[in-house]
């Protein structure tokens, strides 16, 4: 159903409706739990030991990492291959960077018109995954090691940073509850000085469906899921790995890294990642990042080969300009 005119849509964020809102221009989604966000967790107690500061945009990619490999104690970046998903996450949580450089790009990419190696926002993507690799700055056993051998390194310490959703957070809570206020959050950093803001992983939503026979039972019910009263019972029973994204709703307790991204929501300096905006997401991009990641390919040969994948995955959907 069209929600649009629901009294409750004044406190969504704008973020948030771009994802739920149809061709039309009808809003017809309201968030369910908390927002997350791909970028960079790392280690406080690491980056106090060794002087660090969180990065800027337009000065380096990453921060300075000859303190880190000087010091010899700990992986400056965090890898897991063995868990080939996690190899995306440098590429996907750049898309604020990208969609900064061209506003278009999502609408360009689904028409087929803006490709990853040719825009040159979206190649610096693949870029960073490859400098990484050339800097010498990962841990030895990138290429076996899991997503919760990755999660143990940066809990204690042993590595220093991991690019990664804020879902990580749920399974540190759980698995080093005692290390959970030791991750800190900052979004992945781009070349512009100006620009600084992270790529969000949007929440469930919850519909009503057209054909619903008990409509205003069924707005009320979202009116109330949307709302400071849902979130609080939300938080009852679980926790979150980012903000609600409903004006009046609070986290309890939220971990460091969520705090650290809260005032980004609260800017709008926020971008829902790519394929919360376009329907297009190729079938074999992690084993294409696996590649760029580990040195088997350049950055551009990834991002050509990415455009190839996406180019069949978009003509088997059979979306125009392909």
């Amino acid at each position: 159903m069209d929600l649009s005119g629901e009294p409750w849509q004044a406190s969504v964020q704008e973020a948030f409706k771009q994802v739920v809102t149809s061709g039309d221009g009808a809003v017809r989604g309201a968030p369910f739990s908390t927002a997350s966000a791909g970028g960079i967790l790392y280690n406080k107690p690491a980056y106090a030991g060794l002087g660090l500061t969180i990065p800027k945009p337009g000065l380096n990619s990453w921060p300075t990492t000859e303190a880190i490999l000087k010091d010899g104690t700990a992986t400056p970046v965090i890898q897991t291959y063995g868990n080939s998903w996690t190899s995306q996450l440098i590429v996907l949580s750049d898309f604020y960077n990208v969609r900064a450089a061209n506003p278009e790009f999502p609408a360009q990419y689904t028409a087929g018109t803006a490709k990853f190696a040719t825009d040159p926002g979206a190649l610096r993507s693949f870029e960073k995954l490859q400098e990484v690799y050339d800097a010498g700055m990962l841990n030895k056993d990138y290429a076996a090691a899991s997503y919760d051998e990755g999660l143990r390194m940066l809990a204690n310490g042993e590595g220093v940073h991991f690019p990664i959703t804020s879902g990580a957070l749920q399974a540190i809570s759980v698995n080093y509850p005692d290390k959970l206020q030791d991750v800190g959050f900052f979004p992945t950093p781009g070349d512009n000085a100006d620009s600084n803001g992270l790529t969000a992983r949007m929440p469930q939503a919850v519909y009503i469906a057209n054909t619903s026979a008990n409509v205003e039972a069924a707005k009320k019910f979202v009116a109330f899921v949307a709302s400071p009263a849902g979130c609080a019972a939300l938080n009852r029973v679980s926790g979150g790995s980012g903000p609600y994204l409903v004006q009046g709703c609070e986290l309890y307790n939220p971990p460091a890294a969520v705090t650290d991204m809260l005032p980004f929501f609260a800017s709008n300096k926020v971008s829902p990642a790519l394929e919360f905006l376009s329907p297009i997401k190729g079938p074999a991009p992690e084993q294409i990042t696996v590649s760029v990641g580990s040195g088997i390919m350049s950055a551009v040969e990834g991002a050509k080969l990415y455009d190839e994948d996406v180019r069949k995955q978009a003509q088997q959907l059979g979306i125009a300009g392909w």
